[in-house]
């Protein structure tokens, strides 16, 4: 089954340069740097801060891929942006001074401005026959089971996972659909 996608092409990328911005759609100030390796211990990925948040002047983008970042700036999704491979495997942190009376509803246009200002992003749409999957019942009906109820706070619960034999953390019996990342990751299904 195909359906067709808006898809955004990345045409050109260069390299970082630092540069304070300028206009009142680019935020404040800018750093961009290379993410450290993780070192085994925890790390955070993901953004803080920004309008509606307690931090509304400050925003920052930890561990980032610049291919997160697109897909923020545009609101696509992943499957829908066709870059360079090193656009989804070299991580950034990048920490942007707000201006003041920004909204949530100007960070796309920020981040966009940021992307085509700071790494000369340039982009262009088109529409493309894509593979998709449907999900769909089976002759018979589903054969899923009801979930059960969890405790809040099961006994032994701590907020540092051990990590078992193969090296991975341990989530404790009952703590279903939790994923712990301490250096390595993982996620308990129910009833585990």
């Amino acid at each position: 089954m195909f359906c067709r996608a808006a898809i955004i092409v990345v045409v050109a990328f260069f390299s970082v340069r630092a540069q304070p911005g300028g206009t009142s759609s680019s935020f404040e100030v800018v750093s961009i740097k290379p993410s450290a390796p993780p070192n085994g211990g925890r790390f955070y990925v993901g953004t803080r801060g920004g309008p509606g948040t307690s931090d509304p002047g400050r925003m920052t983008f930890s561990y980032v891929t610049v291919a997160r970042l697109i897909s923020q700036a545009f609101d696509i999704y992943p499957f829908q942006l066709s870059c360079p491979d090193w656009l989804n495997t070299e991580r950034f942190d990048v920490i942007a001074k707000v201006r003041d009376g920004a909204t949530k509803e100007q960070i796309p246009i920020l981040l966009q401005n940021l992307l085509a200002d700071r790494f000369k992003l340039k982009v262009h749409l088109e529409t493309r026959d894509m593979p998709i999957l449907e999900l769909s019942v089976a002759k018979g009906g589903p054969k899923l089971k009801a979930a059960t109820e969890v405790p809040e706070h099961p006994e032994g619960v701590t907020n540092e996972p051990s990590l078992g034999r193969d090296g991975f953390p341990e989530i404790p019996r009952g703590q279903a659909n939790k994923l712990v990342v301490d250096g390595r990751a993982r996620w308990q299904a129910p009833d585990a």
